[in-house]
C-alpha cells in the first residue's frame, strides 16, 4: 500500500513522462547498438535477414530489368515485322491497282465487279500505307471510264 501512495505522491503526470523516456532512451540503445554493430562489422540475425532480402530485391531487379528490355525488343520486331508486311502488302496491291487500270485502259471500260475491287484494293492500298500513284494517277482515271456490266 505504501507503494501506492508513493507513486500517487509523485503524480501520474510525472510517472508517464518517465515512462516515455525510458521508452526514448532504450529506442536510442537499439539505435547505437545496431550503429555499433555495422561499424565494426558484427552481424545480426537482424542485419544478416535485411542483407538476405537486399539480395533478394536485387536478383528481382534484374529479373524485372530483363523483362522489361525483352519487352522492347519483342516490341520493335513486331513493329518492323507490322512495317515489313505493310510493304509487301502496299507492292502488292500497287501492282494489282495498276494491272486492273492497264487492262480497263486497254479495254476503254471498267467492269463493276472490277470497279468495286479496285476500289476496294485501293482502300486496302492507302490503310497499307501507300498512296503514292493511287490518286494522282490510277484511281481519277479509272473514275473516267465507262462502267460495263461484267462479261
Amino acid at each position: 500500500m505504501d507503494y501506492i501512495n508513493t507513486i500517487l505522491d509523485i503524480g501520474l503526470s510525472n510517472i508517464a513522462i518517465a515512462l516515455i523516456a525510458i521508452l526514448f532512451t532504450i529506442q536510442n540503445l537499439v539505435k547505437l547498438k545496431d550503429w555499433f554493430c555495422d561499424r565494426f562489422g558484427i552481424e545480426t540475425k537482424r542485419s544478416q535477414h535485411e542483407k538476405k532480402q537486399q539480395l533478394i530485391l536485387e536478383k528481382h531487379e534484374t529479373v524485372i530489368n530483363k523483362v522489361v528490355e525483352d519487352m522492347k525488343e519483342i516490341k520493335e520486331l513486331l513493329m518492323q515485322q507490322k512495317k515489313d508486311a505493310d510493304d509487301r502488302a502496299v507492292a502488292s496491291f500497287r501492282s494489282m491497282l495498276w494491272r486492273i487500270y492497264q487492262e480497263s485502259i486497254e479495254k476503254g471500260y471498267i467492269t463493276k465487279e472490277g470497279l468495286k475491287t479496285f476500289l476496294e484494293s485501293g482502300k486496302l492500298y492507302e490503310a497499307a500505307g501507300g498512296n503514292d500513284i493511287y490518286h494522282n494517277k490510277l484511281h481519277p482515271e479509272i473514275l473516267k471510264l465507262p462502267v460495263r456490266d461484267d462479261d
